[in-house]
């Protein structure tokens, strides 16, 4: 997940909940105190998980999870974001940098080679996504 759609998750959940937006924030939900209201706030944050969170190197450890991550395109902050200039490679004609579908074989590519590397996706795979995500199996 990047730290944009992270923060915007979190506001989702800060509307939602109607509590405080930050913890200096003074105007928190009627009836609840700062304290309830930062608590509220950390563990909403406490949830967000990054994209490199659900994937594990059996046998190896942090520092060789790291070397698969940001070999195959993954950056330090634990999230993927395709760069500019390798979307190219995954255009096809008719399509435009901006294509849903350009983004989606990056992306599959991307998870293809973490399983390559030895990297395990440890989130959820319906029956669905074992058809065509390949860190459920796909090909």
């Amino acid at each position: 997940m990047s730290n944009h759609c992270a923060w915007l998750v979190i506001a989702a959940l800060m509307l939602l909940s109607q509590g405080c937006a930050s913890e200096s924030d003074p105007l928190c939900r009627p009836g609840v105190s700062k304290e309830a209201c930062i608590a509220e706030l950390q563990a909403a944050r406490s949830r967000i998980m990054i994209y490199w969170d659900s994937w594990i190197k059996d046998g190896g450890g942090e520092s060789e999870r790291r070397t698969v991550w940001l070999a195959c395109g993954g950056s330090k902050n634990g999230e993927w974001n395709i760069r500019r200039e390798r979307l190219a490679d995954f255009i096809k004609p008719g399509e435009d940098s901006n294509s849903y579908a350009v983004h989606t074989r990056a992306f599959d590519e991307f998870q293809r080679c973490l399983v390559r590397g030895g990297l395990r996706w440890t989130g959820v795979c319906t029956e669905y996504q074992k058809h065509w995500r390949p860190a459920c199996g796909a090909p």
